[in-house]
């Protein structure tokens, strides 16, 4: 074959191609013969099939925990027992053995002694670009060593797609199509990064740009480091910036831009699709990028005697919708919430902002009591910032002076919370949808310099 066949088939075999989850083993394993590996095409699709499936009943969903780090929890009885079974795990993540237990016990019922020497000598020969009839005879000589890591690699692959869809909407599962390098398997870094990454997620120790980064890499099959000739800096990741990828014919969109609220878990559940994006602005990168927050804030005058002893939450009359839209104010690449009002735009303000709100300024009940109003202060100046006043003043960021606290009831309108988070510009801020007293009572034993409100408190 000449070089240029060469090279072309190598293109070939690099460039990601759209097939639906299930079809991943057919596609990656698809040199795997009986002859050489003790085990074929078919047998590691049947391993394909059982450990998603095992694992779409055994995860649960990816939550983001205050502080901004996901945990994906498991069902009881899924933590890995066998001392090998956790060695052999360990070599890709550690981490997966909290959720592998019935995986492992069904394709390696009585384990016998695999060297870590055979594991990492048929990685090698296996896809050595040069292989040759010596190494062939290698492989057949150590078929224990790669049986064991074709399982394995199988099975952690296919841990990796079921964590992917649990972080999608909810009909997501393996007739959803994403795009795969159909030589994935000889990339041993890539499959070690994606184990690192879903183990982590499995202990609560990944934050929501890492899994956002994840996905989004995982899904249109770009896991290669190509940022840089890609015209992306990869800070952008770690600023919370992208919210979005187009890329090898898949789109992938953050439930945030999709159905905008202030609920936290928006953050690590995506849309996947196959097509193009129509309705939101890409870079020059494919990337659905966030605008920058703006950086002037305005101060509205407020009462500098407050008279407020108790905080509670009240109706408002106002109703807005807000609207994912080009940043025409700044860089027409990027994207904005844009506020309206009876069809009249107010102001708009940056995914980014709230983002950081929702992993950063939450405050869930925890004493058990949802208390809907507190008594406070005189002292602490208490007073209300009504949401009519900051629609009044067009502002995409709002705050108040150092000496003064605030409550801003958003009500139980989702557009009113999400608007109240996005403009809100005060550092020591708490959000509420559950219980004032938790919201005052922080941890740190400070209170907030402002409540935002997301209930109606009973008349």
């Amino acid at each position: 074959m000449s070089d240029l066949g060469s090279a072309t088939i190598g293109q070939e075999l690099r460039r990601p191609r759209i097939v639906p989850i299930k079809a991943i083993p057919w596609i990656v394993f698809r040199h795997i013969g009986k002859d050489i590996h003790d085990i074929d095409m078919k047998d590691l699709a049947d391993i394909w099939d059982y450990t998603f499936n095992k694992l779409m009943d055994a995860l649960k969903r990816p939550v983001v925990q205050p502080g901004g780090s996901v945990l994906i929890s498991t069902e009881p009885g899924h933590m890995v027992e066998h001392n090998q079974h956790k060695e052999i795990l360990g070599r890709w993540s550690p981490g997966l053995a909290r959720v592998l237990r019935k995986p492992m016990e069904s394709y390696f019922p009585h384990v016998g002694t695999v060297s870590s020497e055979d594991l990492d000598a048929f990685a090698e020969t296996l896809y050595n670009p040069n292989i040759s009839y010596a190494t062939i005879e290698e492989a057949r000589a150590s078929r224990k060593g790669a049986r064991t890591w074709l399982v394995v690699t199988t099975i952690v692959i296919a841990t990796v797609f079921s964590v992917c869809c649990k972080s999608m909407e909810s009909d997501a599962g393996q007739q959803t199509e994403v795009a795969v390098r159909p030589d994935i398997i000889r990339d041993r870094k890539t499959i070690k990064e994606w184990s690192r990454i879903v183990g982590l997620a499995l202990q609560g120790l990944v934050n929501v740009n890492q899994w956002t980064e994840f996905m989004l890499k995982l899904v249109v099959g770009e896991w290669q480091e190509t940022e840089s000739s890609n015209g992306i800096d990869v800070s952008s990741y770690a600023s919370g910036a992208i919210f979005g990828r187009q890329a090898n014919g898949i789109a992938i969109v953050s439930d945030l831009l999709v159905k905008p609220s202030a609920c936290v878990n928006t953050l690590v559940t995506f849309h996947v699709a196959v097509g193009q994006l129509l309705y939101l602005p890409l870079d020059d990168a494919g990337y659905v990028r966030a605008a920058r927050p703006r950086s002037s804030t305005f101060l509205p005058a407020i009462n500098p005697h407050p008279e407020n002893t108790i905080i509670k939450s009240k109706a408002h009359t106002e109703k807005i919708r807000i609207d994912v839209d080009t940043s025409w104010e700044s860089d027409s690449r990027s994207v904005v919430f844009r506020v309206r009002e009876e069809g009249v735009c107010v102001t708009a303000f940056s995914p980014i902002v709230v983002s950081q709100r929702l992993q950063n300024n939450i405050a869930n009940c925890n004493c058990g009591q949802y208390l809907k109003n507190a008594t406070v202060n005189l002292a602490d100046r208490w007073q209300l910032l009504s949401v009519r006043r900051c629609l009044d003043s067009r502002a995409s960021r709002i705050g108040v002076d150092n000496n003064d606290r605030v409550v801003i009831n958003a009500g139980d309108d989702k557009s009113m919370q999400l608007y109240s988070l996005g403009v809100i510009d005060i550092h020591d801020m708490v959000y509420s949808a559950e219980c004032i007293g938790c919201a005052l009572n922080k941890p740190s034993g400070t209170a907030p310099a402002a409540v935002i409100a997301g209930w109606l408190a009973e008349d």
